[in-house]
């Protein structure tokens, strides 16, 4: 559940976000296990949860740190 939900767990994603996700192709029409969580888990329209998920999942935040120079070998340029 937690993989078709907001990252802090309150509203269900729309399905086209879903397909996104998945990077899948997929073509046709919504699937009836989507459309099942759709009607039995939220509130209305906005696609709120009833029952927002306890724990939202950690998110994996990637970004590049810089490297780590030698201090012996580095001599900073104002001396």
């Amino acid at each position: 559940m937690d993989q078709i939900c907001s990252i802090d767990g309150s509203f269900l994603l729309p399905y086209k976000d879903v397909k996104k996700l998945a990077n899948n192709n997929w073509k046709g029409k919504v699937p009836n296990w989507y459309k099942k969580i759709l009607h039995q888990n939220t509130l209305s329209q906005n696609l709120r949860l009833v029952n927002p998920l306890a724990d939202p999942p950690m998110q994996c935040i990637k970004y590049n740190t810089p490297p780590i120079v030698n201090q012996e070998e580095h001599t900073p340029r104002n001396q």
